[in-house]
């Protein structure tokens, strides 16, 4: 794969200011031209803050990085603040509509796998009432470039040339109850009917425009959801490792990005969602299609900096943004951020130090050290300078 080349544009994203939303991810990347991007709305806890915000920009933008409720929440909360352009991991296939009304089928409507599936399928409906005519929603894959008023985006993940989503869906299918996947896979032509009858192309990247014609139509997606799961008789049993497989797989598809505002200097941010160690380790860093750049100001490490998700192969920067509030134990800041990297940690954790040492009263290096900015500054947010 080989990145199309980038017209650098004179506007670059030179604030991020991430929300305190406990653990969930919340950010605003602004620049001086009034122009915003929202990454992630993870709660409701900042949505006040977050719409008098974006209020002071004329050009905003949406990014949400995937579909779990600790980054797509708070979209409920921002009913009035009308969005230029709303981003979305590429989810224009056939394989992860069937998917994730396959898996409709297979949880209880109280489990995060139902809740998952939901997400998915209900996000652009849901997005729909903060948009307006001439707005867009755009697709992203690994390997697109894009350009709006506020930066220019490269996205680095997620990639669909292994689609996982086929994968599990040919494990579906060796089980029995044929029919209750036939119902799910008939609900789900008609879902991806009517977004790729709105789809258009802008140099390889697939975007919906909305016009006073389409929004009606695009709202019509939820009502496919709730006949089908109105309709459900039975429900398909299937194993643990297989559900887990489909959990997993939400994380893979994690929206990542960088800017590109000058490859020789720091001032660029990297994003990287909720991305698995293993998809970041072995995949992203090592394919030199799309290289990470020698250093960034700013980057947000994977998955609230949680010890599952660490890794010591990020790129030298000046800021690590950790969303991470007080949680149980086994999903606090992982310690190691303080110990392997020679930043300041930024962590969004309403007031005080969430790093695995708290457990045994103590803090670790970076937090122990006066000049590290660890915890929410002015009730709300940390503002990074970029």
């Amino acid at each position: 794969m080989i990145v199309r080349s980038i017209a650098i544009p004179y506007n670059r994203i030179e604030e991020v200011e991430m929300f305190d939303v406990r653990f969930g991810d919340c950010f605003v990347c602004s620049n001086k031209y009034r122009s915003a991007m929202l990454v992630d709305c993870g709660s409701t806890i900042a949505s006040a803050a977050v719409s008098k915000k974006l209020s002071m920009f004329y050009h905003k933008y949406l990014m949400i990085s995937h579909f779990h409720n600790d980054h797509i929440s708070g979209i409920s909360q921002l009913a009035n603040v009308h969005f230029n352009e709303v981003y979305l991991p590429n989810i224009i296939d056939p394989c992860i509509i069937r998917l994730s009304f396959a898996t409709l089928l297979i949880s209880s409507k109280t489990s995060p796998l139902h809740q998952l599936a939901l997400n998915l399928l209900l996000t652009i409906p849901n997005i729909v009432s903060c948009l307006t005519y001439k707005s867009k929603i755009v697709f992203f894959k690994r390997g697109d470039v894009y350009c709006n008023r506020l930066d220019s985006l490269r996205i680095l993940w997620p990639s669909f040339e292994d689609n996982k989503a086929r994968t599990i869906l040919g494990q579906l299918e060796n089980y029995d109850r044929r029919e209750l996947l036939q119902r799910a896979y008939a609900a789900a032509r008609e879902y991806f009917g009517i977004l790729r009858e709105n789809l258009t192309s802008s140099d390889g990247v697939e975007i919906i425009e909305i016009t006073d014609n389409n929004q009606g139509q695009l709202s019509s997606l939820s009502s496919i959801v709730e006949s089908f799961i109105s309709r459900q008789d039975g429900k398909l049993s299937v194993s643990k490792s297989l559900k887990n497989s489909i959990s997993d797989w939400q994380n893979e598809i994690s929206l990542c990005f960088d800017n590109f505002t000058d490859y020789n200097r720091q001032n660029n941010v990297l994003f990287l969602g909720d991305l698995p160690k293993d998809i970041f380790e072995n995949k992203l860093v090592p394919y030199n299609d799309i290289p990470l750049l020698p250093a960034y100001r700013a980057i947000k490490v994977p998955h609230h900096g949680t010890k599952n998700y660490f890794t010591d192969l990020l790129p030298p920067s000046d800021y690590l943004l950790i969303s991470n509030g007080k949680a149980r134990k086994g999903w606090e800041i992982s310690v190691y951020y303080g110990l392997r990297y020679r930043t300041r940690a930024i962590c969004c954790t309403n007031y005080h130090c969430a790093c695995e040492y708290e457990f045994y009263k103590t803090k670790c290096r970076a937090c122990a050290n006066p000049d590290t900015v660890c915890g929410v500054q002015n009730g709300n947010s940390i503002v990074i300078k970029i």
